[in-house]
């Protein structure tokens, strides 16, 4: 019987450049997270613009290039089974191999360097980044090993496999890079290559579980197809495979998760290397991203189209037909302004309903009188209803309270206030205490109340839940009805603005596309050689016993020798390999030239399915990830002092539609907000899926055009980002979110996990020390980078 083979699974892998010119040149806006502060309920990651390292640009040993790694967007998504339960993330690789091969460009010779990554090594010497132990406690995470130092053996995390995408509970720890040196990038210093010249460099990384029953591809077995429906992978027509995404597929050993960086050019004192960042980016600031991405569509509009840009906009928020109707512009404008709001749920009521499935013997007549007859069950379902409403708005108040008491309590330092001089010190510390425990009291009344008032109304937290309270309630008591449980009309609020962005996103695109329908493959499959000449008749591979392979590889423990396919493939992929592998063929050295250029397309000329990530030639690392903003914020008041009721005084007019500042009563003290958002891609993807929508009710000519448009949308260099906070902030409320230990009362436990996801705590004005500034690990060099945030 056939053992299983490896899965073989692609993954992005970039690398950022940093020499003289770059460190000293660019500007880096970088930090660090600090899991100490989450025993003062702080969050670990700095307040926007803190904790900068502002040593990068003048430490030389900061030099190098930075290897991240991108998972597979399947392991970096978490679920739940049940709305009352926390979600959970798939774990990851925790085992990493980075091979280096380097030379002078053009060189036959090429040396060899390989590191092992120990992703969840935990301590805190001998790790590197920060990070929180599954006991909280802050530690270090992820260290590397010289192969040349020796042969590695598995040591096994004690008490098994931990390491998820998020890490210790950072959505950005997988993907931003000073969050995870030696777990998921590495910082090749380049020790011991000459400075002062050029060298062209290649890397290939290959990741896998070092515990085989963690891995999800092993575990798979003879489900693997299924896996695969569910991964969005796929998968050729190896023997045993029925391709696509359809089963059966033959089991695989474990899962390898693999990337290559290729031809990337390395000089220490040399010129900025090219690079797709933009000199300039474009910011539009709206109510949402429909209504910021709009001023782009304006800009763009053709003179020879007038309204292209209103009708795009509409489109893009589903009220393309409305442009057709008599009231279309008050339809449109009417949505559009209801856009620029959040609702948020004002309650239910009941009503009773005919049941669709009752006997139809009895006249209309008779069961509107029967429904009649039912208005007193109605009316008291309704006012047990409202009070549960109630209830449960009470509750949200005081888990608020609970929340904003215990935030202050935790904090470090507190303010003394004492304007009388007559208390002890620590007499406020003292009082915030006896003030929580209080507002927890308040809490669990509030708590009781909503559990009684639950208990007189149909109620669940699931849709079958629900259904099968509404049945026990109803009963026998309303034949030939239904229950049914309306929403009672929205309450809104503003929403944060939204800033969109407009700049060179060519590589965030491209990923995303190739992440749908993700092609894995088997070893079979992978690239053993390549055809010198178009018509693939003329085929150079390097013999086994000829592919360069790394001092003390490691073997895996589900597939030993799983490694070595790679390799092989890596050593014919890489244009600069050319000499060596035309040596290596018996090839002459005339060909080397159009060898070198075979390798550079292995879409046509290889022997194998190359991988659907990093066979294109090496570019600097560009891939925006936080947006950082700072807002002066002038309040400005309806009218100043006494003249509130007089419309003459008003610092505002209302003209039948908006309220428009008329020039006076500026403020002259500004609030100042401040924030950090991680950024996506997603305005884009959501105007071509709007296009798409408006074609599928089309045909003919409009449905080709519109999409086309869409085609065109989806690769439109756009991202954008909510301003979270923004709100908040104006309520007095900080740039920076707590985090809950679950270490008080039930009560205030249920009150934090309540409103931590929210709303953001009370803003106590500036901490003191030691709560700012880069501090690296004195025990070590300190370097941290690749992810860029515009600052």
């Amino acid at each position: 019987m056939t053992q299983p083979s490896p899965l073989y699974v692609p993954v992005q892998v970039d690398a950022l450049v940093v020499n003289d010119q770059v460190r000293m040149g660019e500007n880096f806006a970088r930090w660090q997270a600090n899991y100490a502060l989450t025993r003062f309920r702080l969050s670990p990651e700095p307040p926007p613009f803190g904790n900068i390292d502002t040593d990068f640009a003048t430490d030389p040993r900061r030099n190098g290039v930075y290897l991240q790694w991108q998972l597979p967007q399947a392991l970096t998504e978490g679920g739940q089974d049940h709305p009352d339960q926390d979600v959970s993330f798939p774990l990851v690789p925790n085992r990493w191999l980075v091979v280096r091969t380097h030379g002078a460009p053009g060189a036959e010779e090429r040396d060899m360097t390989a590191w092992l990554v120990e992703s969840d090594h935990l301590d805190p010497v001998t790790g590197t980044s920060p990070y929180a132990g599954p006991d909280g406690t802050p530690t270090r995470i992820g260290r590397r090993i010289d192969l040349a130092a020796g042969e590695w053996t598995e040591p096994g995390p004690p008490g098994g496999l931990f390491l998820t995408a998020i890490g210790s509970g950072v959505p950005t720890f997988a993907v931003y890079q000073p969050y995870n040196e030696n777990v998921f990038s590495l910082h090749d210093t380049m020790e011991g290559l000459d400075p002062a010249r050029e060298w062209t460099v290649g890397y290939l990384v290959a990741g896998w579980y070092g515990d085989p029953g963690a891995d999800p591809v092993a575990a798979a077995g003879d489900a693997l197809g299924e896996l695969l429906a569910e991964y969005d992978w796929t998968l050729g027509t190896a023997p045993g495979d029925a391709g696509g995404r359809g089963t059966p597929v033959a089991p695989a050993s474990c899962g390898i998760f693999h990337g290559t960086v290729l031809g990337l050019s390395w000089h220490a004192h040399g010129p900025l290397p090219e690079s797709p960042r933009p000199d300039a980016v474009a910011v539009a600031l709206g109510h949402n991203s429909a209504h910021a991405s709009s001023v782009f569509q304006q800009e763009a509009e053709p003179p020879d189209a007038p309204g292209l840009a209103g009708l795009l906009n509409l489109c893009q928020r589903g009220l393309l037909d409305a442009a057709d109707e008599p009231d279309g512009a008050f339809t449109a404008a009417r949505a559009t302004f209801a856009s620029w709001f959040v609702p948020t749920p004002a309650g239910h009521r009941w009503t009773l309903e005919a049941d669709p499935d009752a006997p139809e013997e009895e006249r209309a007549g008779a069961r509107r009188r029967a429904r009649r007859g039912h208005a007193a069950l109605l009316a008291e379902l309704n006012a047990a209803q409202a009070a549960h409403d109630e209830a449960a708005r009470d509750l949200a108040a005081a888990r608020r309270r609970v929340y904003d008491l215990w935030w202050a309590e935790g904090l470090p330092l507190v303010p003394e206030f004492d304007p009388d001089g007559q208390l002890p010190p620590g007499a406020y510390r003292g009082e915030l205490t006896t003030r929580l425990r209080a507002a927890e009291e308040e809490a669990a009344r509030c708590e009781e109340a909503l559990a009684q008032a639950r208990r007189r109304i149909p109620w669940g937290r699931t849709q079958g839940e629900l259904d099968t309270s509404v049945a026990d309630y109803l009963g026998d008591r309303a034949p030939g009805f239904v229950l049914k449980r309306e929403v009672l009309p929205d309450l809104y609020r503003a929403m944060d603005p939204v800033v969109a962005l407009r700049c060179t996103e060519e590589d965030q695109q491209a990923r995303l596309a190739a992440e749908e329908g993700l092609r894995c493959r088997r070893a079979g499959e992978l690239v053993r050689g390549v055809y010198l000449d178009a018509e693939r008749t003329v085929l150079v591979s390097a013999p086994s016993n000829a592919v360069p392979v790394p001092r003390n590889l490691p073997a895996l423990p589900a597939s030993p020798d799983g490694l070595l396919p790679l390799l092989t493939e890596f050593h014919h992929l890489d244009p600069a390999d050319a000499p060596a592998l035309a040596r290596a063929a018996g090839r002459p050295e005339t060909d080397v030239a159009a060898l070198r250029s075979a390798m550079a397309d292995p879409g046509t000329r290889a022997d194998g399915v190359p991988p659907a990530l990093g066979t294109g030639p090496w570019r600097q690392a560009w891939s925006p990830l936080f947006f950082q903003w700072e807002v002066d914020y002038y309040p400005i008041a309806y009218a100043d002092g006494d003249a509130v009721t007089d419309p003459a005084a008003a610092n505002w007019e209302f003209d039948g539609d908006h309220y428009r500042w008329n020039g006076q009563g500026a403020g002259r003290t500004p609030l100042t907000l401040r924030g950090r958002q991680f950024l996506t891609p997603t305005p884009a993807q959501t105007f071509a899926d709007a296009l798409r929508h408006a074609a599928a009710d089309r045909s003919g000519p409009y449905a080709d055009l519109l999409n086309t448009l869409a085609d065109q949308a989806a690769g439109a260099d756009l991202i954008a980002q909510t301003l979270d906070g923004f709100g908040d902030q104006l309520q007095a409320r900080g740039p920076n979110a707590a985090v809950g230990l679950g270490d008080g009362s039930a009560v205030r436990n249920a009150a934090v996990d309540d409103r931590i996801t929210r709303e953001l705590p009370p803003d106590p004005g500036p901490l003191p020390r030691p709560f700012a500034g880069w501090a690296p690990p004195a025990s070590r060099r300190s370097a941290r980078a690749s992810s860029r945030s515009p600052a």
